[in-house]
């Protein structure tokens, strides 16, 4: 069973919150937060997934999410509307490192 978030005071939801709204602290950390069931496992493929977040509403319509790697935690709604960048949460949000990708011609 993932651990299970209920406060929006939280030190993980605080630093989530903190990748989300300050571009400088993004750069600082070399992370980024994403947002929305569909985006999270497409994330994955790209970029090192180091901690999702997720409502049970996500997870019973989004059952991979499951299987995506890094630490999970469950949130309660309200939790979550503080991770959204948009009015309304998706329930869904992680918390990633860019990878490297050498492009050749």
């Amino acid at each position: 069973m993932d651990e299970k978030i209920t406060s929006r005071e939280n030190a993980k939801i605080k630093y989530a919150c903190r990748l989300s709204s300050s571009a400088a602290f993004r750069r600082s950390e070399g992370r980024f937060l994403a947002e929305g069931r569909k985006l999270c496992p497409e994330l994955a493929r790209g970029a090192q997934l180091e901690t999702l977040f997720y409502t049970e509403s996500a997870m019973a319509k989004c059952p991979e999410l499951a299987g995506l790697p890094g630490e999970h935690y469950l949130v309660e709604d309200h939790v979550a509307d503080k991770l959204a960048d948009v009015g309304t949460h998706q329930g869904c949000s992680a918390c990633s490192a860019p990878r490297c990708t050498h492009w050749t011609k």
